[in-house]
């Protein structure tokens, strides 16, 4: 068999069109990682190579490199030939142009996943709460964060980096690395989809997701509903500051991962009756919130950080000013127009 290099694929809208943000590097791009659920924005590269053709290389995990065909073969767990069929080539050419491939599952990890990281997830919350947990507990309250809120977010605290056996998650292949760090869990309608690690040293970079972690969910601690306006930001700790100073108000969701863009969650947040796009006050945050201001309209206007995010603004500016300008942000879509049902 001859197997196609697809030249002509366009590689970075194939990746952007499934909710990765990409950002410019050179003459080439980075991005997350969308085949590990990456957090790192400059691990994943995509670059053109003498010939022409768009590859991929991963840097922080064990992905390899590729073409397009290669990034799809990965991506959805599919083989060479239907791999080709999804970009609409052949073995043996190519086409012209950009080709995009079906949307990606957007589904929990299976129960035994879900399962053995869950116990790791009551014994990280455990340690939190431990003698051993205080430097992380030091941390949280320092970003200005509460007992109470920490508790309802289900935080913990790992305390040592060690690996899991790859066979107790359901997953092939070398035992996953657990980080130490802050445990962050991402639970949705009873399901856990995601554990990140927050590394309270200065390495880089600062937030992990464990092996096998879904890269879809939103981040949120509250189910959003039709009763109250919503806000979307961009990390936990970001949701966690909005909900710590108005979550009587609002319900905030973290939609800074690469799946968080799937139908599913956009129908989930078209549910509420108003949305402040709310994501960082920088370039890639204004190109994160016109998006969702275009996917959720009429509903959803840009509402911009006064400082660089909401973690910021409650670490320097306290509970006062993350109020304070959820309110104006209320006040000011109201009366744009964006009236609650």
């Amino acid at each position: 068999m001859t197997l196609t290099t697809a030249p002509t694929i366009d590689l970075p809208a194939l990746i952007e069109r499934l909710g990765v943000r990409l950002h410019r590097y050179g003459r080439s791009y980075r991005c997350a990682c969308p085949l590990h659920a990456g957090d790192n924005e400059l691990a994943f590269s995509i670059y053109q190579s003498r010939s022409g053709q768009w590859r991929w290389h991963c840097f922080s995990g064990d992905c390899g490199d590729g073409d397009a065909i290669a990034f799809v073969r990965r991506y959805y767990g599919v083989g060479y030939r239907e791999a080709c069929q999804m970009l609409g080539v052949t073995p043996a050419s190519a086409p012209s142009g950009p080709r995009s491939p079906q949307p990606p599952p957007v589904e929990p990890p299976s129960a035994q996943w879900q399962h053995t990281v869950g116990r790791l997830v009551d014994q990280a919350v455990q340690a939190l709460w431990s003698p051993a947990g205080q430097a992380a507990r030091a941390y949280l309250y320092q970003r200005g964060l509460t007992d109470a809120l920490i508790r309802r977010a289900g935080l913990g605290y790992h305390p040592a980096a060690t690996r899991i056996r790859a066979e107790t998650l359901g997953l092939d292949g070398d035992n996953p690395y657990y980080p130490a760090g802050i445990v962050i869990p991402y639970w949705v309608e009873g399901d856990l989809w995601r554990v990140q690690v927050r590394r309270l040293s200065n390495t880089e970079p600062r937030y992990l997701s464990l092996a096998g972690s879904s890269g879809a969910p939103p981040y949120l601690i509250a189910p959003i509903t039709s009763a109250k306006p919503l806000v979307l930001a961009e990390g936990p700790v970001d949701v966690l500051a909005i909900m710590q100073a108005a979550g009587d108000l609002v319900t905030a969701i973290g939609t800074g991962a690469t799946g968080c863009r799937a139908v599913r969650w956009i129908a989930r947040c078209a549910v509420a009756p108003l949305v402040l796009a709310a994501h960082d006050a920088d370039e890639a945050g204004d190109a994160a919130a016109a998006y969702w201001c275009d996917a959720l309209q009429p509903r959803c206007t840009r509402w911009r950080p006064t400082l660089h995010d909401p973690a910021e603004m409650l670490q320097l500016g306290g509970l006062a000013l993350v109020r304070q300008w959820i309110e104006q942000g209320l006040a000011s879509a109201e009366g744009d127009g964006y009236n609650r049902r």
